[in-house]
């Protein structure tokens, strides 16, 4: 039966429908400028699941679309396809001046060094205004991408392999210490102990060698829990003595001795002395038990964490510590020591001296003549990444051991990685244009070793197309073949053991397919110079680095006809902009004024000025210096729009505008 409504009813339902959907517009918007809010500050995990939220409700947002593919790759998904990022290049890549900034952060994150280049100087050659800071980062971004490059163009004499089984969990395993005689790991993690999710605290686990496999890691509960920052252990071999840190009585060492197989005793103080170093939880203790070198930021300065040692004297006093030479301690952090026990070669994790982007392992070499420690080297890769690596401890062997890092292809936030020193055989050969004959030059040759796919031993081919390398001996390789950062051949070569021999080997590869000229042409389009309008910003953002424009319009600043005195309304507009100059202390403005056309030229000009002095006046007597603000007036000058109109016109025409000087 059809039941007729009155007209009333209809007209009532959709007003409650027009509401309902003007409400929830506004609510997306506010989860839309909240998740804006986070992405500029570079918390791009509180981001994402706002821009998805923001998706759920509407699947055709474009700006969310691509805000959370940027946030995805920038924090926990790094190894997924970048091809819908790249799908933005013709769109966002011409209306979001930061998008190339944002592919260089990208590449940098998959070790795509060459495209983060490429990336950032397109970045640094657009026309439109950028911050000094996000200037100054984006170069930094490219230095590390360049010395990256060249660190990953010829890696080390060290072959790395994540370790096998189940010691890497999908969460952080960090301070691996390994028993030589017995075959035995321990080392910390924040996994469960029954394997279903993530701990808030580490634990210490245990695991055994079988071959060429570790057993299931065990949990050793009677060594107790540990904050992150306290996830620190080590051993002394000679006793089997595994040493904790406890946060009590200004800090304080405990040690636990081996009871049967892969269980421990309970803690006990190893020092009551110690305690008077005001030890810290990142430590290293030598066989003897009388030196300790730890990081700490005692000091209170601005240098951050800086790596001390402490002697123990006849008497069994432990001297106060003092900071290692300036030439280990730099501006930035140094962390994690570990010193060999012969007391000659230091090795520590630091973000400083010459590190690829984060936490790096140095190598520093005691001078018995000088009597200080020669100047830190970068072990290079595949040791360090621009990720951080840390908790690096060498074997009695010297040419083996252990270490953590989040880098890329990681199983969970740190995995352990064992490391052991490699021989070197020399290839040479041509690359070669199957489809003429002839050699292809400058194109680059990567040997990927089937171990480690994220290594690559490079080179260069010359004018003839003739390329030499270094590689390991006794390995498998996958090869790529490059040109302008296309691949345009896959191919696979292996190097037979050579017992340690130094051997010479050749090995010319033809490239089949595409002639090269075809693959290698790059669009003109990606060589244009892209050119920006000037934008606008909320006065919020004005003190972000990331601040879409220079420029922000504050339309809600009012004045009596004609006069430059601020009217009552106006103050929640200038407490906003207070607020945005006392949390960036170092940001100086212009403020101009603008009028409408009505009135004279030379009226106008003066009452304009006037009036953005008001605001500046209204500024210092609210604490800002005077000499962050600068005072303009442009009178009718620069209009917004027509002045034909009221409504529409000159409205928007009398305004005030804030730009940043820097």
């Amino acid at each position: 039966m059809f039941i007729r409504l009155p007209i009333s009813s209809f007209i009532c339902l959709f007003l409650c429908y027009v509401t309902f959907t003007s409400t929830l517009a506004q609510n997306i918007g506010k989860i839309e400028a909240k998740a804006e809010t986070f992405f500029f500050q570079e918390d791009f995990k509180s981001a994402l699941p706002l821009y998805e939220k923001v998706l759920k409700k509407e699947e055709n947002n474009n700006l969310a679309k691509y805000k959370v593919e940027i946030c995805s790759l920038l924090t926990y998904y790094r190894e997924k396809p970048i091809d819908k990022i790249l799908g933005y290049e013709r769109t966002r890549g011409r209306s979001d001046k930061f998008y190339y900034y944002w592919l260089g952060r990208i590449y940098m994150r998959k070790y795509m060094f060459e495209e983060a280049i490429a990336s950032f100087d397109k970045f640094n050659n657009i026309k439109a205004y950028k911050s000094k800071e996000i200037r100054a980062e984006a170069e930094r971004f490219r230095d590390w991408a360049i010395r990256s490059k060249e660190f990953f163009d010829v890696p080390d004499e060290y072959e790395i392999q994540p370790l096998t089984g189940d010691i890497n969990s999908p969460f952080s395993e960090l301070s691996p210490v390994y028993f030589e005689d017995t075959e035995e790991l321990l080392f910390t993690s924040n996994r469960r102990s029954d394997g279903k999710g993530k701990d808030e605290r580490f634990h210490v686990y245990h695991s055994s060698k079988e071959g060429k496999y570790w057993s299931a890691p065990t949990q050793v509960d009677i060594l107790g829990e540990f904050p992150r920052k306290q996830a620190n252990i080590e051993v002394v071999n000679s006793d089997g003595k595994l040493f904790l840190y406890r946060n009590v009585k200004g800090g304080d060492l405990y040690y636990s001795h081996p009871v049967g197989s892969g269980n421990w005793s309970k803690p006990e103080e190893f020092d009551s002395k110690i305690s008077n170093t005001h030890l810290e939880a990142h430590f290293y203790i030598n066989q003897k038990e009388d030196r300790i070198i730890f990081a700490s930021d005692k000091d209170g300065k601005s240098k951050g964490l800086e790596l001390y040692e402490s002697y123990k004297n006849a008497n069994g006093d432990w001297s106060k510590p003092k900071p290692l030479a300036d030439i280990i301690n730099s501006e930035y952090d140094e962390d994690s020591p570990y010193l060999t026990e012969d007391g000659k070669t230091l090795y520590f994790a630091s973000n400083g001296h010459n590190t690829l982007g984060k936490y790096d392992i140095f190598k520093s070499t005691f001078n018995d003549a000088a009597q200080t420690w020669n100047e830190p080297v970068n072990m290079g890769f595949p040791i360090n990444t621009p990720d951080d690596e840390t908790n690096f401890k060498m074997n009695d062997d010297a040419r083996s051991g252990y270490f953590s890092s989040d880098r890329y292809n990681t199983k969970g936030e740190h995995d352990i990685y064992f490391f052991w020193e490699i021989s070197k055989v020399t290839v040479s050969g041509k690359i070669i244009d199957k489809n003429t004959n002839k050699p292809i030059a400058k194109a680059e040759i990567k040997f990927h070793p089937s171990e480690y796919d994220d290594e690559a031993f490079v080179a260069y081919t010359n004018n003839k197309g003739e390329y030499h390398t270094e590689v390991i001996s006794d390995e498998d390789f996958r090869v790529e073949i490059l040109e302008d950062l296309k691949v345009i051949h896959n191919d696979k070569y292996s190097v037979h053991p050579t017992q340690g021999k130094s051997v010479d080997l050749t090995k010319d590869f033809y490239v089949d397919g595409l002639s090269v000229s075809e693959i290698a042409q790059i669009e003109e389009k990606q060589n244009e110079v892209l050119v920006f309008e000037e934008e606008l910003t909320d006065i919020s953002f004005l003190g972000n680095k990331f601040r879409p424009g220079n420029k922000a319009i504050t339309r809600n600043i009012y004045f009596g006809s004609g006069k430059s005195d601020i009217q009552g309304e106006s103050k929640n507009v200038l407490e906003k902009l207070l607020v945005v100059m006392k949390q960036n202390p170092k940001l100086k403005i212009e403020i101009g004024g603008h009028t409408d056309n009505v009135g004279a030229h030379d009226f106008n000009m003066s009452l304009s000025l006037d009036r953005a002095e008001s605001v500046s006046y209204w500024l210092i007597d609210n604490g800002i210096s005077k000499y962050r603000l600068e005072s303009k007036g442009y009178g009718e000058t620069k209009p917004l729009a027509s002045n034909d109109d009221e409504i529409g016109g000159r409205e928007l025409n009398r305004r005030i505008e804030i730009i940043v000087i820097e």
